[in-house]
């Protein structure tokens, strides 16, 4: 019984690892998507800048 409890909390731990990496992995992504968002943004300006 012991055994089982530690299992079930082994496999509940490891789920909710998963899902943070899950959840890591998409603010990741979201975050790149908003550097390469404000790069675009910052040449627009610089070339305007120049003109």
């Amino acid at each position: 019984e012991e055994n089982e409890n530690l299992q079930r909390h082994l496999l509940h731990a490891t789920y909710q690892m998963e899902r943070m990496d899950l959840d890591f992995k998409a603010s990741h992504g979201h975050l790149e998507s908003e550097l390469r968002r404000a790069r675009v943004d910052m040449e627009d300006l610089r070339e305007k800048f120049w003109r």
